[in-house]
């Protein structure tokens, strides 16, 4: 098992491990997740990957609002090449609608919409987007790298 929990992982203390190191332990401390390539179909394969990604890369850990807060990022911070056709065939999935099934977080946004701004404050400060479903390139990349 490696030294990051939870707690830890998802802070600069990552930052002199490759993308692909880094990918591997954020699935060894969050075992409840199903890794991308057990999805059903390569759109929910590259949707997944990308998300997955997208907690190491901005540093949001996988509480609930982590993953709201990765999807502001990705709102904000990353440019997202999806078309109409991949997000419908995603969305008919019966996978992901399991994996995206609002479970009271209505109030839960409302209580944390402070995030919007935040995030928005720092990725003003970005050189340039992620570029989402375009990470391949970056494995074998120091996170350190990739943030600055």
């Amino acid at each position: 098992m490696t030294q990051f929990t939870k707690e830890n992982f998802y802070t600069e203390q990552i930052n002199n491990l490759t993308l692909t190191e880094a990918f591997k332990i954020h699935y060894e401390i969050n075992p409840q997740f199903m890794p991308w390539y057990n999805c059903n179909t390569k759109i929910l394969q590259k949707m997944v990957k990308s998300h997955d990604i997208s907690h190491i890369i901005y540093g949001c850990n996988t509480s609930l609002l982590g993953e709201m807060q990765v999807q502001f990022w990705n709102q904000f911070g990353s440019h997202v090449p999806a078309t109409w056709a991949d997000i419908k065939d995603a969305f008919l999935n019966k996978q992901t609608r399991r994996l995206l099934t609002p479970t009271g977080l209505i109030s839960f946004f409302i209580t944390h919409i402070s995030e919007i701004f935040r995030v928005r404050k720092q990725v003003k400060l970005m050189f340039k987007k992620w570029l989402y479903f375009n990470e391949e390139k970056y494995m074998n990349t120091t996170i350190g790298e990739i943030r600055k």
